[in-house]
């Protein structure tokens, strides 16, 4: 997250469902357009604070029971 003002008012996407991907999904919600959090359960691994925070926050979304399968691009999009 320490690219983080590499994103303002983007969308972006945080994929994982433990206290890192929690944390770094809230601190990029302060600055990006919107988050999605992409999780291949149907339940979060982090604690339940952190969880429910992602849960309730406005800015954020979940794709549950979602894995990524590739990532296609040709070029490096700059801040």
């Amino acid at each position: 997250t320490c690219d983080g003002a590499a994103f303002y008012q983007k969308d972006v996407l945080v994929v994982g469902g433990g206290d890192a991907a929690m944390e770094d999904a809230l601190v990029l919600a302060r600055t990006s357009k919107s988050v999605t959090v992409i999780h291949r359960r149907d339940t979060f691994r982090a604690s339940k604070i952190l969880a429910q925070r992602i849960i309730e926050h406005p800015s954020i979304s979940i794709k549950w029971n979602t894995t990524v399968q590739e990532i296609l691009g040709t070029s490096i999009e700059s801040a």
